[in-house]
């Protein structure tokens, strides 16, 4: 969580900055939150756009200081009224979310254009989410892809995959699903879990065993629950690999117990009529020893 703060603390530097945000920046990759605290405050009383956004996400992480959303509102909202983007952004979370502010869905969404507006990929996907539920807004299908786009032409990830989640279920584009694979690729070589996820699902859906198992085991791995019902499942049909009932059980297990997932349970249900007691237990036995090797914390 710190190198997370870290990172998102250094992460941009919108607009000119007074002298001692390097020392400020320094402190805080050093963890010296304190003296990164005093910088921060320092430069955010001057006026400083880029010092105010940091503070107030320090503020926000409880980081060097006891948390606060109030006060983190207060200085994200300073930052915004000078255009940060990402501030503009993070005051638009805020009201989204009631954190340090009231809820307010129009000022929400009207933040959120602001930042979307000066091509923050972040926002710019946030608002493709919005347009895709239609929440604040009429949902728009089309809308959402062209925001989705924008932002995936910065490289973000998030964008890259619910564009080819647009093209795998046909809402905002025609159904393609070679489109939808390319777009995936993008978000899964990123390292986007729930990429890698959707793309061995769609492999394994075109029949293409080898790339799917491939995908589904990284993001299995990494521990997405409907990847490893998907590896389950392929066991229990013998999709790319030898049909084996109790190995399908052991995935499917290990998704049910991680997530309490009900699809997971559902399977489990079913594939527990075709074992025996003795395959079960050793079933559910390997299922505790895949988990703990990948450092899943089973329920």
């Amino acid at each position: 969580m710190k190198r997370f703060i870290v990172a998102l603390l250094l992460c941009c530097t919108a607009l000119p900055v007074f002298a001692g945000m390097k020392e400020a920046d320094e402190a805080m990759k050093k963890e010296d939150y304190p003296a990164a605290l005093k910088e921060f405050t320092a430069l955010a009383n001057k006026g400083d756009a880029e010092a105010q956004f940091k503070l107030g996400a320090m503020y926000g992480a409880g980081t060097g200081v006891e948390a606060d959303d109030a006060k983190a509102f207060v200085w994200y909202r300073k930052a915004a009224e000078q255009n940060h983007a990402y501030a503009q952004w993070a005051v638009s979370a805020s009201y989204g979310n009631g954190l340090g502010v009231a809820v307010s869905e129009a000022d929400a969404l009207k933040w959120l254009q602001k930042s979307a507006d000066q091509s923050f990929a972040r926002a710019q996907n946030d608002l493709g989410d919005r347009y895709y539920d239609g929440t604040g807004v009429k949902q728009d299908f089309t809308e959402a892809l062209a925001w989705y786009r924008k932002a995936a032409a910065q490289n973000y990830a998030m964008a890259q995959r619910n564009i080819g989640y647009v093209y795998r279920f046909g809402k905002g584009a025609e159904i393609n699903l070679d489109e939808a694979a390319k777009w995936y690729v993008k978000a899964a070589d990123q390292g986007l879990v729930v990429a890698e996820a959707e793309l061995g699902s769609l492999y394994m859906q075109r029949k293409q065993f080898l790339e799917g198992l491939i995908w589904l085991t990284k993001a299995a791995e990494e521990g997405n629950t409907d990847a490893i019902i998907d590896i389950g499942i392929a066991y229990a049909k013998g999709d790319g690999v030898k049909q084996d009932l109790p190995g399908a059980y052991m995935f499917i297990v290990l998704a049910a117990d991680l997530g309490h997932n009900k699809r997971a349970i559902n399977i489990k249900e079913k594939l527990a009529t075709l074992l025996s007691e003795d395959e079960k237990k050793r079933a559910s036995a390997e299922a505790l020893r895949w988990g703990m090797q990948h450092q899943y914390m089973m329920k």
